[in-house]
């Protein structure tokens, strides 16, 4: 179940991205998202580890030497407009899927996995994700493995105001706002989190000021033509 959870992310994101650009085109404009153009960003923040992340979390990165074959499915890419037309074309695809996961001709992507969790974020190599996914291809990468806390090191927590109501995360003492607890407290609790807090109601406007800083830098828009 744990690999549905994080496949389910990685699509929330791709509709995510789709919902904003479409909402802008329609004003006569189209945004750039931080998220878009930095995945991890968006991973980060809506699983609640962007505070764990900001001190250090990520620090103990081990690259993996050889290239791995990784499902495309299970990859937050950072696309930004919609490629499909240049793939319609299945068999196309996989002709060309195949090509560029030939070490001869390309080097192979690179992606960073919140290990052991099955769930990358495309560092480069974002706009092949899309087609690898149309042609059912596996992706050729190499793969910087960033640790998650053990789940006995973390714990899901709630805040809440009347109907205001907030999911957190303690990771290894980091304390972050879940901001889609639909689709990250599955992957929490397949992942084996069993310990629970409820934080003060003083702590309130501290965890809104966070909530808010976050999603500011979530939904950055940067104007491009």
């Amino acid at each position: 179940m744990l690999r549905q959870h994080c496949r389910a992310l990685v699509l929330a994101k791709e509709w995510d991205d789709a919902r904003m650009n479409g909402h802008e085109k329609k004003r006569g404009r189209r945004i750039e998202l931080a998220s878009a153009t930095w995945p991890h960003t968006w991973v980060l923040i809506q699983l609640g580890l962007w505070n764990w992340w900001a001190h250090g979390g990520g620090s103990s990165a081990t690259r993996v030497e050889e290239p791995e074959l990784v499902d495309p499915w299970q990859v937050a890419s950072g696309t930004v407009a919609n490629h499909k037309s240049y793939y319609d074309d299945a068999p196309m695809s996989v002709e060309l899927a195949e090509d560029i996961n030939d070490p001869e001709h390309h080097d192979p992507a690179r992606y960073a996995q919140l290990h052991p969790l099955p769930l990358y974020w495309a560092s480069e190599g974002k706009n092949r994700v899309f087609l690898f996914r149309i042609a059912d291809v596996p992706i050729r990468a190499t793969i910087e493995r960033l640790s998650l806390p053990t789940p006995d090191r973390m714990a899901i927590g709630t805040i809440g105001i009347g109907p205001f109501k907030f999911w957190l995360l303690d990771a290894d003492g980091a304390l972050d706002v879940i901001h889609q607890p639909d689709r990250a407290l599955p992957i929490w609790l397949s992942y084996g989190i069993k310990r629970r807090f409820k934080l003060p109601v003083s702590r309130f406007h501290e965890v809104i000021r966070r909530w808010w800083s976050q999603r500011s830098r979530l939904y950055s828009d940067v104007l491009i033509d």
